[in-house]
């Protein structure tokens, strides 16, 4: 399936209706029906943090990421997501290959329905445990609905998105809550700079308790052609002391950085 996926995806996008100068890159938008939006990012991963014995652990990771989204009709677009592994590395342990599937949607509430002095879109994305056993999947599934508000006040944009991730596990769940609150801010029409921070609360699951992480990030807009759009980003993440119920602690002192590019084309 994963072979057939690339293809696929190249034929979809060499053959569908250009649009000029513009992007969908808000958490609020979405592709007018007909036109496809196609997105590749590559990352490095590193976390870092001490044990239950205090000792220095680490794990890093290099991947990448593509995303496919079409607009259908007005208001709603459909999207496949893929991430791959192209080396992970956790406590000497080595790991590549396809991770699992998201399939998604968002629609733009005030796009297509009603008019308001702000705009609001709502979504809702399925990860498959897709990946095959030796690859780097998460071994569950989940859904995740979500809801994205934003004000355009020209050169700002600001944005408020909460998204919960219910894990469905064979013996527990977990139910992981983000809240992201940013702002886009336009320069100019070839640049644009977004500015956020997410607050995770990874619920209890089995016997380890729950705890937050808490990660900035920054990340430019770069349009260098028409509507293609060049997305460095950078990451600093703290992550809270991971325990069980018992109190023994897996891991404190935790923080985590990630550096990224990626390149996005609205067709």
């Amino acid at each position: 399936m994963y072979k057939m996926f690339i293809p696929a995806t190249l034929l979809t996008l060499l053959t569908a209706t250009s649009a000029l100068a513009e992007h969908k890159l808000l958490v609020t938008d979405v592709p007018d029906p007909g036109h496809v939006e196609a997105r590749i990012d590559f990352d490095y991963t590193k976390e870092t943090g001490k044990n239950f014995f205090l000792e220095n652990v680490s794990a890093e990771r290099i991947g990448s990421t593509v995303t496919v989204a079409a607009g259908v009709i007005n208001g709603l677009k459909v999207s496949a997501t893929l991430p791959y592994t192209f080396k992970q590395r956790v406590e000497g342990v080595k790991e590549n290959g396809f991770e699992d599937l998201t399939l998604g949607a968002r629609y733009s509430l005030t796009k297509s329905l009603v008019k308001l002095p702000v705009d609001i879109a709502v979504g809702f994305d399925w990860k498959l445990d897709s990946a095959r056993r030796n690859d780097p999947g998460t071994r569950d599934n989940s859904y995740s609905p979500s809801v994205a508000v934003s004000k355009n006040l020209h050169m700002f944009i600001p944005y408020v998105v909460y998204q919960p991730e219910f894990i469905i596990h064979a013996h527990d769940g977990q139910t992981i809550h983000n809240l992201t609150v940013g702002t886009e801010i336009e320069f100019s029409h070839h640049y644009s700079l977004d500015v956020k921070v997410k607050e995770s609360f990874n619920g209890s699951r089995g016997d380890i308790k729950a705890s937050n992480t808490f990660e900035v990030e920054v990340g430019p807009y770069i349009n260098v052609f028409k509507n293609l759009y060049l997305l460095p980003t950078v990451s600093y993440a703290v992550i809270g002391d991971v325990e069980t119920k018992l109190g023994e602690k897996l891991l404190q002192k935790a923080d985590g950085y990630k550096i990224g590019f990626g390149m996005y084309y609205l067709f």
